[in-house]
């Protein structure tokens, strides 16, 4: 795979093989068209409260096993918008046999993130006209606009008219992503939702309520925000050593993600894995390799080392930027903090006198309860 770039003044032009080719030229500065879609926020709202519920029931009543069983959750979640629909069906950054192709299709259907063709199209709109009023989440409408607030209004009129013009022939020929198109209410309904609640409550006793409030609310709440971090936080805090002239950059939010916040890079070849899974925390290029091994992933696209190399001489920005290192001191330090609490809970470290302003009297006896 080629890599050819032109810098002219308020202008870049990337050319990958392909029908992608970022072009702001023809793009006034964003501006803002907010207009509420209700069914949307009305459907946002009732699954965050509901997310909160659980993690509120996974503090005080669930199984610690079924906290690890979230989490564990929340790991195949991840792996199955990166490792599937992101690089593979989206980017076409490696090919996968049909076994594989299963395994990460119901991955990634437990994100709750529509099926993988609208995602692939909305996501390649986003690659070839970034930041701009084509891009469905434009971090210039916002921080809240590119963290959630895009789910929460209807698509600017560029979005819908750029995105009618992306190609999707590929995908269009592919019967496992039309499969997932055409059945997708249904698989969620199984996927998503069923299988999930039932595997703790038949495996090792938890209630109902609690299967399906952490294992699904809490897990889609997590899940969702990291994921909305990529679109909000590398577009806006971090460092570019390989293209200062973007706003993608490089930022902490990949240790949330596993490995997919190397977004500076990302918006400059997105089609290859920045590093491999010895060099650093990137479980999805280590996901891909381990199929890869068994015969199942193959024709993985990757960027050599000099050509990274000389990407960063020629526009990077080597060195990092004071508030970037601020920032990235601000996210390891709170996700320290909400690991080390997560712990104190389910170890019963927390004093008995902060549990009482939680718990009403009634539930003391609870069953579930690790204060006992």
């Amino acid at each position: 795979m080629t890599l050819t770039t032109t810098l002219r003044p308020k202008q870049m032009k990337i050319n990958l093989n392909n029908n992608f080719n970022h072009d702001y030229s023809n793009y006034k500065k964003a501006h803002k068209l907010e207009i509420i879609w209700w069914p949307n926020v009305v459907a946002m709202v009732i699954l965050y409260m509901a997310g909160l519920y659980g993690l509120y029931r996974g503090m005080f009543y669930a199984k610690p096993i079924t906290i690890i069983y979230m989490y564990v959750m929340v790991i195949f979640t991840a792996l199955g918008i990166q490792c599937g629909v992101h690089r593979l069906w989206c980017h076409r950054s490696y090919k996968a046999n049909r076994a594989l192709q299963y395994i990460i299709m119901t991955m990634f259907t437990l994100a709750l993130q529509d099926n993988i063709y609208k995602w692939s199209r909305d996501h390649r709109t986003h690659h070839k006209y970034s930041d701009t009023d084509a891009d469905p989440h434009n971090i210039n409408r916002g921080f809240f606009f590119s963290h959630v607030g895009w789910l929460l209004s209807k698509k600017h009129p560029d979005v819908i008219k750029q995105g009618t013009l992306i190609n999707m022939t590929d995908l269009d020929r592919d019967q496992l992503v039309q499969f997932h198109r055409r059945h997708y209410p249904k698989l969620v309904a199984i996927i998503w939702a069923a299988i999930p609640t039932l595997i703790p409550y038949y495996l090792w006793g938890e209630t109902l309520w609690d299967s399906y409030f952490v294992g699904v609310m809490l897990r889609y709440l997590i899940t969702t925000n990291f994921a909305m971090c990529i679109n909000s936080m590398a577009h806006t805090w971090g460092y570019k050593p390989y293209d200062n002239t973007v706003n993608p950059t490089e930022c902490y939010v990949r240790h949330m993600m596993f490995g997919e916040g190397f977004h500076n890079y990302h918006h400059t070849d997105y089609g290859a894995s920045e590093f491999g899974p010895l060099e650093v925390f990137n479980l999805g290029t280590l996901f891909i390799d381990f199929f890869a091994w068994l015969g199942w992933a193959y024709d993985m696209r990757r960027a050599s080392t000099e050509m990274v190399d000389q990407r960063k001489k020629r526009t990077g920005n080597l060195g990092w930027v004071k508030s970037s290192r601020l920032y990235e001191l601000f996210t390891v330090s709170l996700v320290s903090f909400m690991v080390c609490t997560a712990r104190m809970v389910i170890s019963d470290r927390i004093p008995n006198r902060l549990i009482k302003l939680h718990i009403s009297r009634h539930v003391k006896h609870h069953r579930h309860l690790p204060y006992q």
